[in-house]
């Protein structure tokens, strides 16, 4: 009787070990999926903002052109959460390279419509992007750029 007791118990734990492991791997797989879904948003919100600022363009062209964009962070931003704002910055913004700079005095907002919305990860952190100014020179767009912490969801 306590063989029978003893596979039986032995059954029943290796069934919630399995059931565990299946949890736990449906977690992990739900939030990647969560962490694509918020990745594909931010893309399509982008690639919106483009878009209006593509038909405004060609309103006016033949301005002059904007050549260069530069991000700066704050001085106590640690260096791979800065070499991640600016990947994830000049990414973002790389369509207004060749632009008329017209585009930017009409539309001042535009960087940080695009970018407050977007969050970069560094490690197992996230950090929300958040312009905290923008200035226009000659042909060079420099911004100023700072990653919130994002809260463990």
């Amino acid at each position: 009787m306590s063989r029978v007791r003893s596979t039986v118990a032995i059954a029943a734990l290796s069934f919630l070990a399995g059931l565990l492991a299946a949890t736990v791997y449906s977690a992990r797989d739900l939030h990647r999926m969560h962490m694509e879904v918020d990745s594909l948003r931010q893309a399509i919100d982008q690639l919106e903002t483009e878009n209006q600022f593509l038909i405004a363009e060609q309103s006016e062209p033949g301005k002059r052109a904007l050549r260069r964009i530069l991000v700066e962070c704050p001085p106590n931003t640690p260096p791979e959460v800065q070499t991640a704002i600016r990947r994830q910055t000049l990414a973002s913004l790389s369509f207004l390279l060749g632009k008329p700079m017209q585009l930017l005095y009409d539309n001042p907002y535009m960087p940080s419509a695009v970018l407050n919305v977007q969050t970069v990860p560094v490690g197992t952190r996230r950090y929300r992007l958040h312009v905290t100014a923008a200035i226009m020179t000659g042909d060079t767009l420099h911004l100023f750029v700072r990653g919130d912490l994002q809260a463990e969801s």
